[in-house]
């Protein structure tokens, strides 16, 4: 089938950011669709929406959701959301199969709007069961979906460090995670050695390779999470934007804090070792899911 993949997040041009993580979710998607014999004929980048164009020409729409269904983005990249789903509505119309994949879905003020498209599309899949629950009651369905987030997915070329790791690696935290004051409280305060962020132009191939070796992640990100979990590597993290990773955790019946302060990073730090097996509890939980199933064509 030719498919047009709607939503690549892994650049986001208001910020020119290249994102590890967000690439990493479509080179997985990319490279799952072609091993299944589809062709991607057209990509829609983030913040567009699709093109009427587009749409006729292919069989499938594909529509990464992340990123994007949640309140915060209602307010940023204004109308992204609105076209992105007229897109779905326009697929729907025209006789295309529609998935919406890899999504989140929290707090979307409006949700009256998508509830007759959420019956309409084929096929449904969620990153954590929060979300795929707020999708199954609004859309009145019962086939809701839920995997892990699509970039754990992505295959990599190294292998955790079974032993010797090398101290402390400092990732991206962001002012959702807490006041810049405690950010620099952190930098100068958690001995760190060595800084691997994923907006800075390293792909997630590096990312992981360099967490393979290292003894603790720090970081402020759901992908640097999933990162973390593919190199096996203990980590702190900031609270993030939505329920994508407590949700995550309350899935693998693990208990992992967040923290919202310096001191709470710091402590979280100084204890890690004390959660060494509920870390290994949820990599060995994701170790053993499976990605969103894409028929042979």
């Amino acid at each position: 089938m030719k498919i047009y993949l709607v939503n690549d997040c892994s650049y986001w041009p208001g910020l020119n950011i290249r994102h590890a993580g967000c690439a990493a979710v479509i080179a997985s998607l990319r490279r799952r669709i072609e091993a299944a014999g589809h062709t991607i004929v057209h990509t829609c980048p983030r913040p567009q929406g699709p093109v009427l164009e587009q749409i006729k020409d292919c069989d499938w729409m594909i529509v990464n959701g992340e990123g994007t269904f949640r309140d915060e983005a209602l307010d940023h990249e204004p109308g992204r959301i609105r076209r992105l789903r007229e897109g779905m509505h326009i697929a729907k119309c025209e006789g295309k199969r529609v998935s919406l994949v890899n999504t989140v879905w929290c707090n979307m003020a409006g949700s009256d709007a998508w509830e007759d498209l959420l019956n309409w599309i084929d096929d449904i899949s969620a990153r954590e069961p929060a979300s795929q629950a707020a999708l199954a009651k609004l859309g009145q369905r019962h086939d809701v979906q839920v995997h892990p987030d699509e970039a754990y997915f992505l295959p990599t070329a190294f292998k955790p460090a079974s032993s010797v790791r090398n101290g402390i690696v400092l990732g991206d935290i962001y002012d959702w995670n807490m006041k810049a004051s405690d950010r620099c409280k952190i930098v100068e305060g958690s001995q760190w050695n060595k800084a691997v962020g994923l907006n800075g132009g390293l792909n997630w191939q590096t990312v992981v390779g360099e967490l393979c070796h290292a003894s603790l992640y720090i970081t402020g990100q759901h992908h640097g999470v999933y990162a973390a979990c593919k190199a096996r590597c203990p980590f702190v993290c900031g609270k993030v934007n939505t329920h994508k990773l407590s949700s995550l955790f309350e899935w693998a019946g693990v208990n992992i804090p967040f923290f919202t302060t310096a001191d709470e990073c710091l402590e979280q730090v100084r204890t890690v070792n004390d959660r060494q097996g509920e870390f290994e509890k949820l990599f060995t939980f994701l170790e053993e899911q499976t990605p969103w199933a894409i028929p042979v064509s």
